[in-house]
């Protein structure tokens, strides 16, 4: 559905920019060091068995603590951990876990072991990160208290290694105690909240284009945030009505929204999109093709002439994916939700022409 080539030239044409932008990039700018400082120093903890510290202990890695050392011992336990932990990894399929990250909801977590810079500050990794999900609010929150379809999310084993390597010789130098649960919700958890905010946003533009209401975010008790549901609905909608009177490219779609909250860059929705990686293999990839899939249907309610030369490659994608019968690995109402709410519109796109 997506290439290189096209984004490329989606990234030199003109787009129609909404000042509720500026406000909305000033809001977050303001406040986002801030929040994160709070919730970095909250002393809040995860569950002794949670995910994250399952993972940290099944490298098991008792060698040197030098950076290549790190990553070779987590290259060389990625395919038996994911295995173990039923993870997306590269010889597991995974399957669907439930309340790792949002108590009741349904994730799907892929397992990598990829490359990171070494000389970062420790809190400045995102070994775990969102590449989906179905939630709008934005006040600094994961999840609403309530499931929303199904969170597709990703963990870089060597980050997340590295970064706890790192975490604990600052935390012995300094003479602070804390505790594995406290770490890991404090520099692993709050980590993701940047991706999360950003793809809730994208919602929000996705909701508005298909004409579904925005619910209103409920103020976190914990620190003060500023309001940005209303601007971001207002955002989503001018930029709706000028893509409604044009020919987008899919491309041209998703540089039209803004991402404030993952980078001080500036940076747009095209960087949700998800390319195999060299070595990938069906088993680690395939959630990367759901996650494309849903932002080329929220595309495609600008469909025009424009895009008709993506749909043959989309079609093909699509019958490949289910002749190798992926959905049939997960539970029932997780396929169901699949396929009524992500391939059969799909398909229905595709016949229309």
């Amino acid at each position: 559905m997506f290439s290189h080539a096209d984004l490329n030239q989606a990234a030199i044409k003109g787009i129609y920019a909404d000042p509720s932008a500026i406000q909305i990039a000033a809001a977050v700018k303001n406040n986002q060091q801030r929040i994160r400082s709070f919730l970095e120093r909250a002393g809040t903890r995860v569950d002794s068995n949670h995910l994250i510290l399952e993972l940290i202990t099944n490298v098991g890695y008792a060698g040197e603590i030098t950076y290549d050392n790190v990553e070779w011992a987590c290259m060389r336990k990625l395919a038996g951990i994911g295995n173990a932990l039923k993870l997306s990894s590269v010889g597991e399929f995974g399957q669907v876990h439930n309340g790792k990250f949002i108590t009741g909801q349904d994730e799907i977590i892929s397992l990598v072991a990829r490359p990171v810079d070494p000389n970062l500050s420790f809190q400045d990794y995102t070994p775990a990160v969102y590449l989906y999900h179905e939630y709008t609010n934005l006040n600094w929150q994961l999840g609403t208290g309530k499931p929303q379809g199904v969170s597709i999310i990703e963990i870089n084993l060597v980050a997340l290694l590295w970064q706890y390597a790192k975490g604990v010789e600052y935390y012995q130098r300094t003479k602070t105690p804390i505790t594995s649960p406290v770490y890991a919700q404090q520099h692993v958890i709050a980590r993701m909240l940047p991706s999360y905010m950003d793809i809730a946003f994208l919602n929000i533009h996705r909701w508005v284009a298909m004409g579904l209401e925005v619910e209103k975010d409920v103020p976190t008790r914990v620190v003060p945030v500023p309001p940005l549901r209303d601007l971001a609905v207002r955002h989503a909608t001018k930029i709706d009505e000028a893509l409604k009177r044009g020919s987008p490219l899919p491309g041209v779609v998703l540089r039209h929204i803004p991402q404030f909250f993952s980078t001080y860059e500036p940076s747009t929705a095209i960087d949700r999109i998800l390319f195999r990686e060299s070595g990938s293999t069906l088993q680690s990839n395939w959630p990367r093709e759901i996650v494309n899939w849903e932002w080329a249907l929220f595309c495609y309610q600008y469909d025009n002439p424009a895009m008709q030369k993506d749909k043959s490659n989309l079609k093909v994608d699509l019958e490949r994916f289910e002749d190798l019968r992926v959905l049939e690995k997960l539970k029932r109402p997780v396929q169901n939700h699949y396929k009524h709410s992500l391939l059969f519109p799909l398909y229905r796109i595709l016949e229309q022409n």
